[in-house]
Formats: structure tokens, C-alpha cells, sequence
């Protein structure tokens, strides 16, 4: 501890210069441990401001060093935690994280929940839920209206076909949405014209300059026409975004 810092500062510092984070307030810290027969400390979890648990590198998690959430709460189920421990994965486990926000991935058209982007949510943002659609664009807008029935301040992350959705039930619900995030959205699908009045809700869109389903030259010029604030970033990538959908920003996106 440095003179005249408190505990809580000094975890937070030291978090953050162990992670090598320098423009998050740390302002809110868990450090539990789970401890099996031998006494052996096994994985730490932290969690702070943003809307979900830090992502840590690769390297740190196969060290052992760090375990994610998702892992984490495999464990729990069959390895014991302190008490405290076991009160905030139960915390993360019911995806209440102290925010006003209901988050929602919606998939494409031939993928599901647990997709790769999914798990991809379901280990390192728990919160954000990951539901399966089928049928007709309209189909699945029924769906999402139901799952998101009592849900206000929603932030929706639409991939391929579900940016699709995204941006329908926006157009629809506005006073609900907070925010989009939209992955090479098939805003090109047929039948598709932007609003005849742009929607304000702020919307992020990434899409791959070699993506030939949904293809930048034909999604971002529809995007721009429907929506008033709109970020566009252009990846050197191809409609999955294999090369880099995980290594987004996603804290401070989601956290935005």
C-alpha cells in the first residue's frame, strides 16, 4: 500500500496495473478464492464498473492464475468456495449485475445461442442473454418482443440476421432500446428499407471489408440511412468475423 491509500485503493491499483488496465475506474472489486483438499488456491474472480467481468488474456487464463466466469461457475458446483464466494457467483450466475440494462446476443440466421459468438458471451458476459430464434423474421420478432416484455434500457447485439432483428425491434420499440450492436447486420436481406425517419438510437456497427454475405458497400449505406447516431468500423476481416470479433473492446462497448 502507497501512504495515505486505503485497501480499496490499493486493490483497485494493483489490479489494475496487474491486468494492465489504465482507463477504467476501478471502482468495484471482488477477490474470492476457492480452495480444494490440498489448500491449493485455484482462480481469483474480478469484476468492476463495466457491464460484465474483465476479459483477461489468454495467456493469464492457462496459466491458472485467472479462471473466467464461465469456469468459474462450472466449479462451483463441485468445488467449494468461501462463503463470499459463493454469494457472488450466485450473483453472476443470475446475470444481476449492478446495472439497469437488459442485454440480449441474438444470432443469424442458421446458428443458435450457442454459436460461437455465443459461448463466447456466455463465458466472459454471463449477463447477456443468449436465446434461440427459428422461422420467419417474423417469427422470431415475436419472440424477442415476448423475452423483452418487461425489459427496459435494452442493449441488443445482433449478428448477421439477428442485426437484422436488432434493428427491427429498435424501429419498432424505440423507447425501449439503449443501445445496438450490430455484426455485418443482413441489412441487404430482401425486403429491407431504413425508416422513413432515421431512429436515434445510438448504434455501433462492425463489419468485415472482405464480407461478401452482408457486404460493407451495400450494408453501411442502408445503416446510414437508418440510423441518425451511427458508428461504423471496418475490420480487415470476412463476414464471421473470425480474425476479430474477440479482440473487440467488448467492456467498454457494452459498457458505452
Amino acid at each position: 500500500m502507497l501512504a495515505d491509500e486505503s485497501y480499496e485503493m490499493s486493490a483497485g491499483r494493483e489490479l489494475a496495473e496487474e491486468l494492465g488496465v489504465t482507463d477504467v475506474p476501478l471502482s468495484f472489486l471482488f477477490d474470492h478464492y476457492s480452495e480444494d483438499s490440498t489448500n491449493r488456491v485455484w482462480g481469483r474472480i474480478f469484476t468492476c464498473r463495466h457491464n460484465g467481468p474483465f476479459v483477461l488474456q489468454q495467456s493469464e487464463v492457462e496459466s491458472g492464475m485467472f479462471v473466467s466466469v464461465g469456469a468459474a461457475l462450472q466449479r462451483s458446483r463441485n468445488e467449494p468456495f468461501t462463503p463470499d464466494g459463493v454469494e457472488i457467483l450466485n450473483i453472476l450466475d443470475q446475470g444481476r449485475y449492478p446495472s439497469p440494462t437488459g442485454s440480449f446476443f441474438l444470432h443469424g440466421l442458421d446458428s443458435s445461442g450457442q454459436g460461437t459468438k455465443g459461448r463466447y458471451f456466455e463465458e466472459h458476459f454471463p449477463h447477456i442473454r443468449r436465446p434461440d430464434f427459428s422461422g420467419s423474421l417474423e417469427n422470431r420478432l415475436d419472440r424477442l418482443t415476448e423475452l423483452c416484455r418487461n425489459e427496459q434500457h435494452l442493449i441488443l447485439i445482433g449478428s448477421s440476421f439477428g442485426g437484422l432483428m436488432a434493428t427491427s425491434y429498435a424501429a419498432a420499440c424505440p423507447d425501449r432500446v439503449d443501445r445496438l450492436i450490430l455484426l455485418a447486420p443482413a441489412l441487404n436481406f430482401p425486403g429491407y428499407r431504413p425508416p422513413a425517419r432515421k431512429l436515434a438510437t445510438p448504434c455501433l456497427l462492425v463489419i468485415g471489408r472482405h464480407d461478401t454475405v452482408t457486404p460493407a458497400d451495400l450494408v453501411v449505406p442502408l445503416a446510414e440511412a437508418t440510423f441518425a447516431n451511427l458508428e461504423i468500423r471496418i475490420e480487415d476481416d470476412d463476414h464471421m468475423l473470425h480474425k476479430s470479433f474477440m479482440d473487440l473492446a467488448w467492456s467498454s462497448m457494452l459498457s458505452a
